[in-house]
């Protein structure tokens, strides 16, 4: 989390960027580290506040720590591959079932896709060695391959979050 607070920091000392419009995005287990951010009250009042944040598949087993009512601590979109096996949609599902903010929460599911539905080119795969935190015991296997049409939908989704929550 700290690494988010302090990037955007140095943005926000940029004179070429805007501090009241600075996002971050995570995918998988930077997309769990995202969401600590996204959910944690910040305890640094001198680290400007993200004003959106965007988890691409997180690892919400990751947000243990935020239940049992986490609350965004900005808008927050969440874009996941339904098939996904190694950062499941029911993890975060069920880490939100008793979120405060709800307003501030945006969830994208994305049908037939699998993690790192953005990989372009990558064809789905089944990794039967890898470890896997969702499984009983945390392991073993996972897929993971590209999806073009969920990739396009969460570029659509993407654009349209930030348009709402980023405009001057």
């Amino acid at each position: 989390m700290r690494d988010i607070d302090y990037a955007l920091l140095w943005l926000s000392q940029q004179g070429y960027v805007d501090k009241e419009r600075l996002a971050f995005i995570g995918y998988s287990y930077g997309g769990g580290v995202g969401l600590l951010r996204a959910f944690a009250p910040r305890t640094d009042e001198r680290l400007p506040k993200a004003a959106a944040a965007i988890l691409v598949y997180p690892d919400c087993g990751l947000g243990d720590p935020l239940k049992p009512a986490p609350a965004a601590q900005q808008p927050t979109m969440f874009a996941m591959g339904e098939l996904d096996d190694w950062t499941p949609v029911k993890q975060c599902r069920e880490l939100l079932g008793g979120a405060r903010r709800t307003d501030w929460i945006e969830s994208h599911v994305y049908p037939g896709a699998h993690h790192s539905f953005d990989a372009l080119g990558l064809p789905v795969r089944y990794l039967d060695g890898v470890g896997n935190r969702s499984k009983p015991g945390g392991c073993c296997g996972a897929h993971y391959g590209a999806n073009e049409g969920a990739w396009k939908a969460f570029v659509a989704d993407t654009k349209a979050f930030l348009a709402r929550h980023l405009a001057p």
